[in-house]
């Protein structure tokens, strides 16, 4: 009687689906340990939901805490606008092509009439929902908060000064930018406030605050009115701060301030500031000086501010919330961390006060932190606070410059298991794919799953057992894979060196300088593997001289060498890179001179040529439907160079047709939907189905990618597409295409940085103030990973197994894992915020986009080859 088939025999059906069912649980796994690293290492704060109160200090029987000092404040935010902005003289010999230079004369002249001005510091990440709900509640930002730009409903839980106000009785106005609302949904008691996501609109949102603004100020029912102009960042956002735009609206702004100034009661305070600054592309988010040098002048008209002290320590944007409380005599919310502004304090006894009172909150609030999370924080409190005014002015600098180094809390347990069960994972992708390991992977899920629900992680029982099965597991994988090396692979091997470059390139987020370099690496192996691959083709020649057909390859060597090195022309400079010559390519077009802008075009449209000319059908296609789907190319690519058109025209013009040029690319949009349907109902078995789903792809990428960038992606496809022809083995292919995708990433001219993400590719043929975020959140990933979804209709074509994919997939996640172990190690790194965790964040979600084409491709694999699909090694 012969034995019965092995669940893992090939004879058995559900076998066959072991090596596809192996690859999806190893992602899923993987990404589930992704996500739990990312919460021990990203850790939001613990929001306390304590209240102050007036009788927490008590001071007076006739007051809260601090008598009033004021009766109204009018709080003037005027986005992103950067202290040189106000502070800056006009001078023609300096100022030339410097539009943002001394726009703002009686704003800066205000300081004669007893204003103070400043520079305020924002605290990182620079964005506006961070800075507005750090200058209601007066605490710090944590990084992983920048993801809630994204979500319109990010209610502040903690005390704040707008829930301070409401329960003193008193009332507040919002003119402007709705963020506020969604930050504090109870907190105004009238408002006027607009969308604020198109940062193509310059004007709507200001205009409407002036049309209200007038009668709001005669109006005695309010003790707070803020007015939140968006123009400025707008302006920097489409044009940058050196355009003609800029000047216009900084002028603007002076007016404006010169107009409230004339309606302000003696009894009244201004405060004009901005929410942070911007860089000298206009962009914003990161830690760079010009990000965080916000403007803050503090003016009334019955008071005379002294100049701050040189020998002062900065102003923090956190500290105008303690001050404004005190000022109106209303309890600081307890969650604050900020100083008094002293010079806002009409004399030495509120001063000394203020300081006192402000050194009791941030005691309270530290000490109250220590209890409920256990000493996160290790901060060391006084047993009481200091009478004299100096030692609690040091006990205020020492709490906050301590939680500034020791806010964020890391979770090492959860962050070690993680990377481990990582590397699991990747080591059962070259596993023997049977049912006990694909058991244990779900058992692995599960455990994972139990970790993200429980309460406490660190100490629940699935940590443990994690901790005692995968080194099991893992010892396992590892002895199979060094057995097969060792079986399979001699010093020979072409794919060695190809294979020790990619090994190579996982090191680089271990260092900054290195991540700062990395294109220039990758360059470096890029260019390397072209050249080796070469010559193996020169040296499996019979005879000694080279052939013509080993010569062939030459000019699509040569070729692709010039393409690759044409990465300074796109390169996106980031700041660290002092002698980097920014070229116009990466750079919105509204910021460029017209001739730039002209050239531009010119590129564009011998980019869409080259475009039509490599990627056209070379022939008809035997199914009528690609046939349909392939004629569908030219014009789409025409509708897309004439959406291009419109950066030639002025604003005027350009706001006038705006509509007509989101119609045309809502059209590009259809077109390429239209063709991809079409490619998807024709025949698997057409050969000439990759291609097709290629170009059906490529379009709308094209589009949102923009004219400036339109050359380097017509020579990415090209080195995705044609340039693989050099190699002499799929599997130097493999590694080719593995160290291409981090290259193009810079190719397109991205940088991992927050302040370069392109945020105007949100509004590629939609409208910010009606379309849904989750639509411009998809169109900017679509502009920051356009590559990983390139790969889509690629890697079908590259033959009948799918080992392809599971190399592709292998290297991905250890180049995650590389990059998560790095940002572990350097968690107390000086520029572990700046650069280290930049990085992390924009490889995984690089990968999250690439594992989505890779999971797609494996489908259109088998349905492409049905009968090698199955049963194919995974």
């Amino acid at each position: 009687m012969p034995p019965p088939p092995s669940s893992s025999s090939p004879s058995s059906p559900p076998s066959r689906l072991f090596p596809t069912l192996n690859l999806l649980l190893s992602i899923t796994v993987f990404i589930t340990a992704l996500f739990l690293f990312q919460s021990g290492f990203l850790l939001k704060r613990v929001q306390l939901h304590d209240k102050s109160t007036c009788s927490d200090v008590s001071l007076s029987s006739s007051s809260c805490w601090l008598p009033r000092s004021f009766d109204r404040v009018v709080l003037v935010v005027i986005d992103a606008l950067r202290y040189d902005f106000v502070q800056s003289e006009r001078n023609e010999k300096d100022g030339k092509g410097r539009e943002w230079m001394g726009q703002m004369p009686y704003t800066r002249d205000l300081v004669k009439k007893g204003a103070l001005l400043s520079k305020a510091l924002a605290d990182p990440p620079t964005t506006t929902l961070q800075r507005l709900k750090a200058l209601g509640t007066g605490g710090l930002p944590t990084f992983i908060d920048a993801s809630d730009n994204f979500n319109s409903d990010a209610a502040v839980e903690e005390d704040n000064l707008l829930s301070q106000l409401v329960a003193s009785g008193r009332n507040a106005t919002l003119l402007g930018d709705e963020t506020w609302l969604s930050l504090y949904p109870h907190g105004f008691h009238r408002t006027f406030a607009k969308e604020s996501f198109d940062i193509h609109d310059l004007h709507t949102v200001d205009n409407y605050i002036l049309e209200h603004l007038s009668s709001e100020l005669s109006r005695s029912d309010w003790s707070l009115l803020v007015a939140h102009f968006l123009g400025v960042d707008h302006a920097g956002h489409k044009h940058g701060p050196e355009h003609i735009e800029m000047g216009a609206k900084l002028r603007q702004m002076d007016r404006v301030v010169k107009d409230v100034v004339s309606s302000l009661l003696p009894s009244d305070l201004l405060i004009v500031m901005g929410d942070h600054g911007m860089t000298g592309t206009g962009d914003h988010g990161g830690d760079s000086d010009d990000e965080v040098g916000a403007a803050f002048l503090a003016y009334s008209p019955s008071h005379s501010f002294p100049p701050r002290p040189l020998s002062s320590p900065s102003l923090q944007q956190i500290d105008l919330l303690p001050t404004l409380s005190l000022l109106l005599d209303l309890p600081i919310p307890f969650s604050s961390l900020g100083s008094p502004i002293e010079e806002l304090f009409p004399d030495e006894r509120r001063r000394a006060l203020a300081v006192k009172l402000t050194a009791i909150q941030v005691d309270r609030f530290v000490s109250t932190y220590q209890r409920v999370t256990g000493g996160g924080l290790g901060v060391k409190l006084p047993e009481e606070v200091p009478s004299s005014l100096s030692d609690q002015r040091d006990l205020l600098s020492a709490l906050q410059s301590s939680l500034r180094s020791q806010w964020t809390r890391f979770s090492l347990p959860l962050m070690r298991i993680s990377l481990v069960v990582m590397a699991d994972a990747v080591g059962a992708l070259f596993s023997p794919p049977t049912l006990p390991s694909l058991i244990i992977r779900q058992s692995y899920l599960f455990l994972l799953l139990s970790l993200h629900l429980s309460p406490s992680s660190e100490s629940s029982p699935a940590l443990s057992i994690l901790h005692l099965s995968i080194p099991l597991t893992i010892a396992y994988s590892l002895c199979y894979i060094v057995y097969r090396i060792i079986s399979t692979v001699s010093l020979s091997t072409p794919s060695i060196f190809p294979s020790s470059l990619l090994i190579l390139s996982f090191l680089i987020p271990f260092s900054n300088s290195f991540i700062i370099s990395e294109p220039s690496i990758l360059l470096f192996f890029l260019s390397s593997i072209l050249i080796y691959s070469f010559y193996l083709t020169l040296s499996s020649s019979p005879s000694r001289s080279p052939s013509l057909s080993s010569l062939s390859s030459l000019p699509l060597l040569l070729f692709s060498l010039s393409l690759l090195r044409l990465h300074p022309l796109f390169h996106r400079c980031r700041e660290e890179e002092r002698d980097c010559l920014q070229y116009p390519s990466p750079l919105p077009f509204s910021s460029l001179p017209f001739d730039t802008r002209i050239n531009r075009y010119l590129v564009s449209l011998l980019s869409s040529s080259l475009f039509y000319l490599f990627f056209r059908p070379s022939r008809s296609p035997p199914s009528s439907l690609l046939s349909l789907s392939s004629s569908l190319l030219l014009p789409s690519l025409l509708l897309t160079q004439l959406y291009f058109s419109s950066t030639l025209l002025p604003e005027t013009l350009s706001l006038q047709y705006s509509f007509h040029f989101r119609c045309i690319a809502q059209l590009v949009y259809l077109l390429s939907t239209v063709s991809l349907t079409l490619s998807l109902l024709s025949p698997f078995s057409d050969p000439l189905l990759p291609p097709t789903l290629l170009r059906s792809i490529s379009i709308p990428l094209y589009l949102i990618l923009g004219e400036g960038l339109a050359l380097p992606f017509v020579s990415l496809l090209f080195l995705l597409c044609r340039t693989p022809a050099i190699f002499p083995s799929r599997s130097i292919t493999v590694v080719y295409l593995s160290l291409l995708l981090p290259y193009s990433f810079h190719y397109l001219g991205h940088s991992p940085t927050l302040s370069s993400i392109p945020w105007h590719a949100a509004f590629t043929g939609i409208s910010g103030s009606s379309a849904p975020r989750w639509l411009a959140a998809l169109l900017v990933f679509c502009h920051l990973f356009a590559p990983s979804l390139l790969l889509l209709p690629l890697l079908p074509s590259l033959g009948v197994s799918t080992t392809p994919i599971r190399m592709i997939t292998a290297q991905a996640l250890t180049r995650v894992i590389f990059s998560s172990g790095a940002v572990m190690l350097h968690r107390r790194h000086l520029m572990v915020w700046k650069i280290f965790t930049p990085h992390w964040i924009f490889t995984s979600l690089s990968l999250l986009v690439l594992l989505l084409s890779l999971s797609v491709s494996i489908l259109l694999k088998r349905k492409i080859h049905p009968s090698q699909g199955a049963s194919s090694t995974v």
